[in-house]
């Protein structure tokens, strides 16, 4: 979605009344190009289903993820006397090691759901929803020691109506948006 030569098939065929894209969010370079090609892609007033996977979940992880959004997107300008305090604490009290870095590729993008409703503005979208899915009951690292329990209450937890807790117990959230009827 980042190199509009990839799909250039597409672009001779009227436009899409909706486009869904699943996985591609998080593995883009460049997630404001790949946005604006997808609403290329789509009528006025059509809309994009887009997944992304949830930073805010790496708060109930417990692992390399936390770690990392606590040192990356929280703590990232404190100063450095401060910093090695606070890596150290959560090197003590995290699993630092869990996920492993990937061996090869990129590692995926994470998106905020607080931030990204501006991010698909940006692109030129509007009546922009977060949905959260993919709940999580208890840290991943919890879920071998009771794999069914787990499984049931993770898909209980997909009709959580708070409205907020999903933010934080989804790994992932899909993007509703809508094309404008007409550019301003």
């Amino acid at each position: 979605m980042e190199d509009a030569t990839s799909y250039i098939a597409l672009q001779s065929l009227p436009a899409f009344d909706a486009l869904v894209a699943l996985g591609v969010l998080p593995h883009v370079h460049h997630a404001h190009t790949a946005l604006r090609n997808m609403r290329a892609l789509t009528r006025p007033g059509g809309h994009v289903f887009v997944e992304c996977r949830n930073k805010l979940f790496s708060l109930v992880t417990f692992n390399r993820y936390t770690y990392e959004f606590f040192m990356d997107d929280l703590f990232f300008d404190a100063p450095a006397e401060l910093r090695d305090g606070i890596g150290q604490y959560l090197s003590n009290r995290l699993q630092v090691d869990v996920p492993p870095p990937p061996a090869s590729g990129h590692s995926a993008t994470f998106h905020n759901p607080l931030d990204v409703p501006e991010l698909f503005a940006a692109a030129g979208f509007e009546d922009i929803t977060v949905i959260p899915f993919h709940y999580h009951p208890a840290m991943p690292s919890l879920e071998s020691s009771a794999p069914q329990a787990f499984r049931d209450a993770s898909i209980a937890m997909e009709h959580e109506a708070s409205g907020w807790r999903g933010l934080f117990l989804c790994s992932a959230f899909l993007v509703q948006a809508r094309r404008p009827l007409t550019t301003a």
